[in-house]
């Protein structure tokens, strides 16, 4: 570090130079670190939301399949797939109770997916497949965020 000195009026006066002479930051040094500070909050904010769909997405996956699977559990038990989820978690109308023993989901009511949605039953009983889906964010069927369990 450098010592500059000066005389003034017959005393010597002693100053730094450089940083350290400085007593604090200036307003354009402090408006830099906010706005680092506020896109790398951006940056993490995003990324966060992000997370968050994509486990929205996998939970109506691992439902969506446990689902199918349950109907699978039904017909070999009842004989054909159920025509709606909650013949699953109630014995349906016509199905005698030695044929229907249990409920088949856990817990006995059917769930909407993790944006409020019901979850849809489509059987194809002549290729024995069952597939369960739903109808993703937007909440509408046959767009490209529906989710089923053939996936």
């Amino acid at each position: 570090m450098k010592r500059q000195s000066f005389i003034s009026n017959g005393r010597s006066v002693g100053r730094l130079s450089g940083a350290s002479a400085r007593g604090g930051f200036t307003l354009l040094e402090v408006m830099l670190v906010l706005a680092i500070i506020i896109v790398l909050a951006g940056i993490g904010v995003g990324a966060m939301m992000n997370a968050q769909d994509n486990a929205s997405e996998r939970q109506a996956l691992v439902k969506a399949k446990g689902y199918a699977e349950a109907c699978k559990m039904f017909k070999i038990d009842v004989g054909f797939f159920p025509s709606q989820l909650e013949d699953l978690a109630v014995r349906p109308q016509g199905v005698s109770e030695r044929k229907w023993r249990r409920p088949y989901i856990d817990p006995p009511q059917v769930q909407p997916d993790p944006w409020n949605n019901p979850y849809r039953l489509e059987s194809d009983p002549q290729n024995n497949r069952v597939i369960v889906f739903s109808a993703g964010l937007d909440g509408q069927i046959g767009t490209a965020d529906d989710i089923s369990s053939d996936q």
